[in-house]
């Protein structure tokens, strides 16, 4: 995936040693995490990265852009959400199937046919999509291996919108703080590292990911001119997201002028990624079952889908029908083993962890009511949240690394977060 850089590159005599260092950690990060079957939905496995990535398909997406022009007045508040969704389907819908031949990573920065160098990225994708897998993991991931953009980057750093911290950043040194101090540096080789990053910003590529998760008018100054692309020009900014009113001014704004749409799985990734993740005779024993159902394996493009569905299938539940009993699967198996025992259906399980679910449930739908993605400890206080359903496996903690700001959380998966609302609405109103 090397590519020619039509950026200056720095002096290898003049690159600080702690630029390695930096590289080899955030490498040893990703390798380290692997992929979770159902990312983090009640699993306690996890595959080498290079075993079971598969690629995802990119498009450049002149369709949306078209769409978005057209429909330019009617997304100006968050109450439009719905039908910037609802119009974004309809634009992925009109494809037969997803391509196997899409967008390479290493052509992001260039105009189609390797033309005009770009710096501003903008990549759309649905729930569940591959988003965060593609840009915060793979493409970080491959850059560290030297398998993509050697020499066009001194580093690449990704950062998730919905962290406090990043969304309180009043500079490029405070966005990146976190990131940076988690990989362990000395003190000496930090500064360096800042201090390269500071006179070389255009060797720097920063990845903003998930837009539509974070409050835009609640940013920082610094990050709302970041996102709009308002000074500092010269970092390379990729910023992901599902379409929202937010997303949709920045693709308006004229700063963003490779704007992409994250499509998943072609149908011979979807072979390819259940051969890897579920392996040997089961996988072709599943790839049969897939093919009995038509509107099953079409769900499988989406890799939320798929990873879920592998969970479920080698934890022996077969395939599903249904996205929703997909979902539903994954919320029995969350309950199966807080108990410790199989569960043929919700009547099966013990009451108190149905009950923990319900409450989790509540708490999904009263946050998504109030626009809130990430939430404090007061939040789950306030809702009356037992330590059982606190304890289930779907709140994770973020990942800020200062002692100075309040704890906070969000769900495994805003997918799952979103069903689970809906179940409580199905099963307890």
């Amino acid at each position: 995936m090397a590519e020619a850089s039509d950026e200056k590159p720095v002096p290898v005599a003049r690159r600080p040693a702690s630029l390695q260092k930096a590289r080899e950690r955030l490498r040893d990060a990703v390798l380290e995490a692997g992929i979770q079957f159902s990312g983090g939905l009640g699993t306690d496995a996890a595959i080498p990265f290079d075993e079971a990535f598969v690629n995802i398909t990119l498009l450049s997406n002149n369709e949306l852009k078209d769409l978005f022009s057209q429909k330019k007045n009617e997304f100006s508040t968050s109450a439009e959400r719905d039908r910037l969704q609802a119009a974004f389907t309809a634009v992925g819908r009109s494809r037969s199937e997803v391509p196997s031949r899409g967008l390479e990573l290493n052509e992001l920065f260039h105009t189609r046919g390797g033309g005009r160098a770009l710096k501003n990225v903008l990549a759309f994708g649905s729930a569940g999509s591959g988003k965060t897998t593609v840009f915060l993991e793979m493409l970080v991931y491959l850059w560290c291996m030297g398998r993509l953009w050697p020499d066009k980057f001194d580093l690449v750093l990704a950062v998730e919108l919905r962290e406090p911290e990043v969304q309180a950043a009043s500079s490029l040194s405070e966005l990146l703080a976190p990131k940076l101090k988690s990989l362990n540096l000395k003190k000496a080789e930090l500064q360096e590292l800042e201090d390269h990053i500071c006179d070389n910003p255009n060797r720097l590529c920063v990845v903003l990911d998930g837009l539509d998760e974070c409050k835009f008018d609640s940013c920082n100054k610094f990050m709302r001119d970041l996102l709009r692309r308002k000074g500092s020009n010269d970092v390379h900014v990729i910023v992901t997201s599902r379409p929202c009113p937010d997303a949709y001014k920045l693709s308006q704004c004229g700063k963003y002028q490779q704007q992409i749409e994250v499509l998943g799985f072609s149908p011979e990734n979807v072979h390819e990624y259940v051969r890897k993740v579920v392996g040997g005779g089961r996988a072709e024993a599943m790839l049969e079952k897939l093919h009995e159902k038509p509107d099953v394996f079409a769900l499988m493009s989406t890799p939320i889908f798929a990873a879920l569905a592998c969970e479920l299938f080698l934890s022996g539940k077969g395939v599903a029908k249904c996205s929703t009993e997909l979902y539903s699967a994954v919320l029995l198996r969350v309950v199966e083993r807080a108990g410790g025992a199989a569960c043929k259906s919700f009547a099966d399980a013990k009451p108190r962890h149905v009950q923990a679910l319900c409450e989790l449930g509540r708490f999904a739908f009263r946050m998504l009511a109030l626009k809130k993605l990430v939430f404090a400890e007061s939040d789950l206080d306030s809702s009356d949240l037992s330590e059982e359903a606190r304890h289930l496996g779907l709140l994770l903690a973020c990942k800020g690394g200062s002692s100075t700001v309040v704890r906070q959380y969000r769900f495994s998966h805003l997918s799952l977060q979103e069903f689970l609302a809906a179940w409580y609405m199905e099963r307890c109103l």
